[in-house]
C-alpha cells in the first residue's frame, strides 16, 4: 500500500477533513484515538477501510483501497499570518503565615515563617482553607493520634538535656561555693567572680547561666551544703561507735564558742570529723554540758554509741566531780573512756621543769628576736654577716608565751647562727653603742648561756618528737603508753643507776623509781646532758667550775621535775591503755597475749561475741602480713580487715568490732585545736561579722573537703545535692554584712 502525506494549514485542514470525509471516506470517526506507531510509520500489512482523524496532533489518515493517505494539520506557530494568542499568568496563591495566626492551628510550628506540621513533619501551602482540611485529612488525624499515645521523650529519658543543663549549672555553683569557703575567700567575692568567668569562658554555656551572688553563695552554704554534710555525720554517728572531742574558745568578737570533733572508724580507717560549732552563753561545766546534750538529742544519737572523751586538762572540762567528763560519765555513758589532751600535759611539764632554769636564758632568746624584729636595716646588715660566716640566711625566731615547746625551735635558729650572731653584736657594740646590743654581746661571749641552749635543745627535742606523733589525726591509743614510758625513761637513764632501772623493770615498774632521792643518782660528773654538751666541755674553753657545777646541779633538777610531772599527769597502770597497747602490730602478731577477753569489762554496753573474738585474735599467729605493713599500725589493721578467707568471707569479724572502739579512742585534744587554727583563718579583722552559724557550715565544708586529695576540684555533688529547692535556702536568714 501506498502512502501519502498532504501537509495543510489549519484552516485548510478544516476544509479537506470534511470534504475527504464526504468523498473519500464513507464511515467518518471524528473522535477515533491517536494511531499507533505501526500505523502512523506505516506498516506493509494490509488493513481494512478506515480513516482516523486527531486534531491534537493535526493527523488525519485515510485508507482506501489498500492507500493510505496521512495527512498532518500544520502548527499555529508556523503560520505567520494568524495571530498567538496571548498566555494566562499564574495567580498567586496566599500562604499563611504561621506566626500570625495566633492559637487556632496547633500542629503548626511557629518557628519557621512558613505553614509547616509538625505532627506530620510536612510543609504546606495555602491560607486557612487549606489548613482545616490539612486538619480534616485522614493521615494527618492518624499521625496526631499516634503522637497523642506516645509519650514524650523528656519524660522517658531521665536526664533530659535541660535538666542536665541545670545540674551542670548547680554543680559549678556549689563546687564554687566550697571552693572559697576551703581557701577563707570572703563571701562577697561571689558578687563579681562569676561575672568574670562569663567574660573569660565566653564560649561556654554553663558560665553564661550562672547566677550566682553573696546572698545565695551564703544560703547555700548555711542553708544547703553545711547542713547536708553535717547530717552525714550525725547518720554515722546512730549507727557505730564514736569518740567525742571537745574544747571551748572566745573568738576575735569576743563570742564563746563550743568545738565538737568525733573520732570513728569508717571505710577501713579512722577520721576525725568536725561536727558543730555552736555558741555558748556559759563557759562553766554545766553551761558547757547542757549543749552537748542538747545536741546529742536533737539529732536522735543515743547515748550508748559515745565510747571515749577528750579535752584538754582545765578543771571545767576534767574535773572529777562537776567537771564536763564526770556529767558525762553520770548522766549519758557510765563506761566511757576519759582522756585528757597528752599534748597539753607534755606541755604542762616541760612548762614546771623550765622553772628550775635561770630564766636569763629564756629572756635572752627574747632579746635577740625584738633587736631584729622592728628594723630591716639591722635584718639586712645581720643577712650580710650570715653570708660571710658561710651560713644559709634565716630571720630569728618568737617564742611564743604559751607555748614553751616552740622554744625548740627559736634555741636552734640562735646555735645555728652563733657565729654570724657574735660578729654583728660586736660591730653593734662599737658602732651604735647601744646597751641592749652590749648585754647581748656578752651573753653570747659568756659559755654558759651556750651551755643552757644546748641542753634545751637536747631536752626539747625528745619532748616535742612524742608530742608531734600524739598530735596525729591517725589513732596512736595503742602506742601512746608506750611513748611515754619510754619518754620517761631516757629522761632517768640520764641521771639515775642502771641497776636501779633494770630492778624496779624486773619487779615492778619504773615508774614506782624515787626520782627524787639522791641515793639513785649517779655521780654529777657522769651525768648526761646531750651529746653537744659533752662535745663543748671537752674543749678547751675558759669556765668556772663553780659555775660548772651549778649548771649541772640545776640540769639535774630538770630531770628530776619533768619525770615527777610525768608520773602525776600520765597514769602508767591505766588499764584501757594498757588493754589498747596489745594491738600493737607487733605484739598482735607474735601470739604472747592469750586472751583479749578483758575488753567486755571496759566496755559492756557493747555487743560482740568474746569467744569468737578470742579464737580469732589467736589465729592472728598464722596471718601472714609484709613488714612494710606491720610498721603502719593503721595500715595493719586495714589490712586484717579486707583479709579473707577460702570462703571469700571475712576472716576476723568479731576480732574487728572490738579493734574499731579501740582505734577510735581519742589520745589528745589536737582535733578541736586544728578547727581553732581554722576559725582564726576565716574569722579575722577583715572578716569579723561572721555569724556562728555562718562560720560552723564553713568548717563543716572544709572538713568535707579534706577528705579529697584534691580538696573542692576533685569534689563532685551527688544527685541528692544538685537536687535542692530555691524556696528551702530562700528561707534561710541573711546577714547582710559586708563581710558576711
Amino acid at each position: 500500500m501506498d502512502r501519502y502525506v498532504i501537509k495543510l494549514s489549519r484552516k485548510e485542514s478544516s476544509q479537506t477533513s470534511s470534504s475527504l470525509s464526504n468523498n473519500i471516506l464513507p464511515n467518518k470517526e471524528p473522535h477515533a484515538q491517536t494511531p499507533s506507531s505501526s500505523n502512523i510509520l506505516g506498516d506493509n500489512e494490509p488493513h481494512a477501510s478506515t480513516s482516523t482523524i486527531a486534531d491534537e496532533h493535526n493527523y488525519y489518515t485515510f485508507t482506501q483501497d489498500s492507500q493510505e493517505i496521512v495527512i498532518p494539520q500544520e502548527n499555529e506557530s508556523n503560520n505567520s499570518s494568524v495571530p498567538q494568542e496571548r498566555k494566562k499568568r499564574k495567580r498567586k496563591m496566599y500562604t499563611l503565615n504561621p506566626q500570625s495566626s495566633g492559637n487556632e492551628f496547633t500542629f503548626l510550628d511557629k518557628s519557621k515563617k512558613f505553614p509547616f506540621c509538625k505532627i506530620c513533619q510536612k510543609k504546606l501551602s495555602g491560607g486557612k482553607y487549606h489548613m482545616i482540611r490539612h486538619l480534616n485529612n485522614d493521615t494527618h488525624k492518624k499521625n496526631e493520634h499516634a503522637v497523642r499515645i506516645t509519650a514524650q521523650i523528656d519524660k522517658i529519658l531521665p536526664n533530659s538535656v535541660k535538666e542536665t543543663k541545670l545540674q551542670l549549672i548547680r554543680e559549678v555553683e556549689l563546687k564554687f561555693c566550697c571552693y572559697i569557703c576551703e581557701h577563707d575567700l570572703s563571701l562577697s567575692l561571689m558578687n563579681t567572680f562569676p561575672d568574670f568567668c562569663k567574660s573569660v569562658y565566653v564560649d561556654s554555656e554553663i558560665a553564661k547561666e550562672i547566677k550566682l551572688k553573696r546572698k545565695k553563695t551564703t544560703q547555700l552554704i548555711v542553708g544547703h551544703l553545711g547542713p547536708k554534710f553535717k547530717n552525714e555525720i550525725v547518720n554515722d554517728l546512730r549507727r557505730i561507735h564514736f569518740s567525742i572531742i571537745i574544747d571551748e574558745t572566745t573568738d576575735i568578737c569576743m563570742k564563746k564558742c563550743l568545738v565538737i570533733v568525733v573520732r570513728y572508724w569508717k571505710n577501713e580507717s579512722v577520721y576525725d570529723r568536725f561536727l558543730d560549732l555552736i555558741e555558748t552563753e556559759s563557759g562553766t561545766a554545766e553551761g558547757i554540758f547542757n549543749v552537748l546534750k542538747k545536741m546529742f538529742d536533737d539529732n536522735d544519737i543515743p547515748y550508748n554509741n559515745i565510747i571515749g572523751f577528750a579535752s584538754d586538762n582545765v578543771s571545767v572540762m576534767m574535773g572529777n566531780l562537776k567537771g564536763v567528763q564526770s556529767r558525762v560519765k553520770r548522766e549519758l555513758q557510765p563506761n566511757v573512756f576519759v582522756q585528757g589532751c597528752s599534748c597539753h600535759s607534755l606541755h604542762l611539764c616541760s612548762s614546771a621543769a623550765a622553772k628550775k632554769l635561770p630564766g636569763t636564758v629564756e629572756q635572752f632568746a627574747r632579746d635577740i628576736y625584738s633587736y631584729f624584729a622592728y628594723s630591716s636595716k639591722r635584718t639586712a646588715a645581720l643577712r650580710e654577716f650570715q653570708v660571710f660566716a658561710n651560713e644559709k640566711p634565716h630571720k630569728m625566731l618568737h617564742p611564743s608565751q604559751t607555748r614553751w615547746l616552740s622554744l625548740q625551735a627559736v634555741v636552734d635558729r640562735i646555735m645555728e647562727h652563733w657565729n654570724s650572731l657574735q660578729l654583728f653584736f660586736q660591730r653593734e657594740a662599737l658602732e651604735e653603742n647601744l646597751p641592749s646590743a652590749k648585754q647581748i654581746l656578752n651573753a653570747l661571749t659568756n659559755h654558759m648561756y651556750k651551755l643552757y641552749l644546748l641542753f634545751l635543745s637536747y631536752v626539747l627535742k625528745l619532748i616535742n618528737t612524742v608530742n608531734v606523733e600524739l598530735q596525729s589525726s591517725q589513732s596512736k591509743v595503742p602506742l601512746m603508753l608506750g611513748k611515754i614510758k619510754s619518754l620517761y625513761k631516757t629522761f632517768i637513764k640520764c641521771f639515775i643507776k642502771k641497776e636501779v632501772i633494770e630492778d624496779f623493770e624486773r619487779k615492778s615498774s619504773i615508774d614506782k623509781i624515787n626520782v627524787t632521792d639522791p641515793h639513785n643518782y649517779i655521780p654529777i660528773e657522769s651525768t648526761y646532758f646531750g651529746a653537744k654538751v659533752d662535745a663543748l666541755l671537752k674543749q678547751d674553753i675558759n669556765i668556772h667550775m663553780q659555775e660548772l657545777t651549778s649548771f649541772k646541779l640545776r640540769c639535774l633538777e630538770f630531770y628530776t621535775e619533768i619525770c615527777t610531772q610525768i608520773k602525776e599527769r600520765f597514769d602508767f597502770s591505766d588499764k584501757i591503755l594498757s588493754f589498747a597497747s596489745n594491738f600493737i602490730p607487733e605484739t598482735a602478731c607474735e601470739g604472747s597475749i592469750r586472751s583479749i577477753a578483758e575488753f567486755i569489762n571496759f566496755f559492756p554496753h557493747i555487743e560482740v561475741d568474746i569467744e569468737a573474738a578470742n579464737i580469732e585474735w589467736n589465729l592472728m599467729v598464722e596471718a601472714s602480713f609484709d613488714k612494710e605493713t606491720k610498721e603502719n599500725i593503721n595500715a595493719f589493721w586495714r589490712a586484717v580487715q579486707i583479709k579473707k578467707n577460702v570462703l571469700g568471707e571475712p576472716m576476723f569479724p568479731n576480732l574487728m568490732i572490738i579493734v574499731r572502739v579501740i582505734m577510735s579512742l581519742p589520745h589528745s585534744s589536737a582535733a578541736a585545736e586544728r578547727v581553732f587554727s581554722s576559725l582564726n583563718l576565716m574569722k579575722s579583722k577583715t572578716r569579723n561579722c561572721l555569724a556562728v552559724k555562718t562560720c560552723s557550715a564553713i568548717l563543716a565544708i572544709n572538713d568535707k573537703m579534706a577528705l579529697y586529695e584534691g580538696g573542692s576540684i576533685a569534689w563532685k555533688p551527688d544527685k541528692a545535692l544538685l537536687q535542692y529547692k530555691k524556696e528551702s535556702i530562700e528561707n534561710v536568714p541573711y546577714n547582710d554584712e559586708p563581710d558576711m
